[in-house]
């Protein structure tokens, strides 16, 4: 038997079943923590004496814009379309806000229109009330340069969603937000037509928006590679094939606030391995709206038939409301350093759970593996000879947030 540790203790019971086949896990009991049993060797192990060689701390709200002209499936088979994705991952990650804005233009008088074809890859829509939607796409328009929008309803295809979770819940928008979930049929292209009249002879911006959830993205399922859009026509006065010098009068931004990488070494003279720690909190406590990751180097896992990976921790993330409107981490790891997997679900199963954590009043260490131990996979085995990187994920809402936040503590036995 093989192990990877990293430390930390929970005893939990699944308590919800939520969006994107994601359950929450919280504390039920604390362990003290010691070695777990039966340890032939260890592939890898971290302690943080010596700093944190290897490993990346990364922000996920510091994205920067992803619509951009691009010949990935672009309409027609050649040139290119405007694509709201990352061509590194083919799609996008959770907690994403992505707008393309028009040139501010001058409509006609008459009737008139808004036309463009667009194919989508987006997470299937669910009811989760009062949502309809998790991840999703719409069009708005601003009559004062951008200062307001307003969502418009298509003339076709019509939104399949009445209330998205990711504009709503996730970017604060609240419910009754419309648009497009899920995937365009057969992932082919489709033909859109807006009625612009009501807007005749004012000066508008139109806006393509998307928003993704923190729960389900392309790196857990390769079909979603967001939104793609190409032959825009506005009312005849302004038009964009994603080719050529109008490109250049387009906008483009992430909406997400960059909320700051705050994981750092830290010390903690009641750790299991005195004296240093990393922690992800920031003068005793954490900020809002994070998705701050710890991510390993390449760690290679021999050719054996047991292979376990663990972590210790402690931390009190006080949020008391109901997932997914709470705080939590997740544990994950990734074949490619691009496609990652939540630990309890390490070949990506659509049909398995993937668990996410709570941690609230824990103020003694203690060890993933036995804290959790109902939440991950028996065995990484599958990945025997291959190397992996694993990642720790902290995610928080945009309550208020107080209290000291999430430690974590030795890479033990990977």
């Amino acid at each position: 038997m093989w192990w990877l540790i990293f430390s930390i203790t929970f005893s939990v019971h699944p308590i919800s079943s939520t969006p994107s086949k994601l359950q929450v896990l919280p504390i039920r009991s604390i362990k003290h923590p010691h070695t777990p049993k039966g340890i032939i060797d260890t592939v890898y192990f971290e302690d943080f004496e010596d700093g944190a060689p290897g490993w990346q701390l990364i922000d996920y709200t510091d994205v920067g814009p992803k619509w951009h002209p691009d010949t990935f499936h672009a309409y027609g088979g050649t040139g290119k379309s405007w694509w709201m994705g990352d061509p590194q991952i083919g799609g996008y990650l959770d907690h994403w806000y992505q707008v393309l804005d028009s040139p501010e233009l001058t409509l006609p008088t008459g009737t008139i229109y808004l036309t463009f074809v667009m194919r989508r890859g987006i997470e299937e829509p669910q009811s989760y009330p009062p949502y309809d939607g998790w991840d999703g796409c719409n069009v708005r328009i601003s009559t004062d340069g951008g200062n307001t929008w307003t969502v418009i309803e298509p003339d076709y295809p019509e939104y399949n969603c009445s209330s998205l979770y990711s504009f709503g819940y996730e970017h604060g928008e609240g419910p009754g937000v419309p648009g497009w979930g899920g995937s365009s049929p057969g992932f082919d292209w489709e033909a859109v037509q807006f009625n612009l009249s009501d807007y005749a002879e004012q000066t508008v911006k139109i806006r393509w928006a998307f928003a993704s959830d923190p729960a389900y993205c392309t790196t857990d399922d390769s079909t979603l590679f967001g939104w793609q859009i190409d032959n825009i026509d506005i009312a005849g006065v302004f038009s964009s094939n994603a080719e050529g010098d109008d490109t250049l009068e387009f906008t483009r931004a992430s909406l997400v606030p960059v909320a700051g990488q705050i994981w750092h070494l830290a010390e903690d003279p009641t750790a299991p391995s005195p004296t240093h720690i990393m922690s992800c909190a920031t003068n005793g406590t954490y900020l809002p709206n994070l998705v701050d990751a710890m991510v390993s180097p390449f760690i290679h896992l021999p050719e054996v038939e047991e292979i376990y990976a663990t972590f210790y921790l402690k931390g009190n993330m006080n949020d008391h409301d109901q997932f997914p409107n709470v705080d939590y981490f997740a544990f994950q790891l990734s074949p490619d350093g691009t496609q990652w997997f939540y630990i309890s679900n390490p070949n990506g199963d659509p049909d398995d759970i993937n668990y996410v954590y709570l941690l609230t009043d824990a103020s003694e260490w203690f060890s993933f593996i036995e804290g959790y131990g109902e939440s991950w996979d028996e065995d990484m085995a599958v990945y025997a000879g291959d190397s992996l990187q694993f990642r720790i994920v902290v995610y928080s809402d945009g309550d208020y947030v107080h209290l000291m936040g999430y430690m974590q503590q030795r890479a033990t036995g990977w």
